[in-house]
């Protein structure tokens, strides 16, 4: 299946929602943690990939380095991320 394939009208949603209300609560539970596993997955890379085109290295390592005391790459690691702190 891909993207383009998906019926998101509102009809569309509503036929997915009674899909995954016949779910049972364990496949339910499995469907929740795998979307946010691939979203946690997706987003970290996302961020990762941009701070080294951006800066030149990973936004980990920048991270790395801001908690051992650079100021400088802490400046770098939150211009990526404003979540970092």
């Amino acid at each position: 299946m891909h993207l383009d394939d998906i019926d998101w009208s509102p009809r569309g949603q509503a036929k997915a929602k009674k899909e995954f209300d016949k779910l049972s609560p364990e496949e339910q539970q499995q469907g929740f943690k795998f979307v946010q596993n691939f979203l946690m997955f997706s987003l970290s890379s996302f961020f990762n990939y941009f701070s080294v085109m951006v800066h030149g290295k990973r936004l980990t390592q920048l991270v790395s380095e801001a908690i051992s005391g650079n100021d400088d790459s802490f400046l770098l690691a939150v211009h990526i991320d404003k979540n970092i702190d």
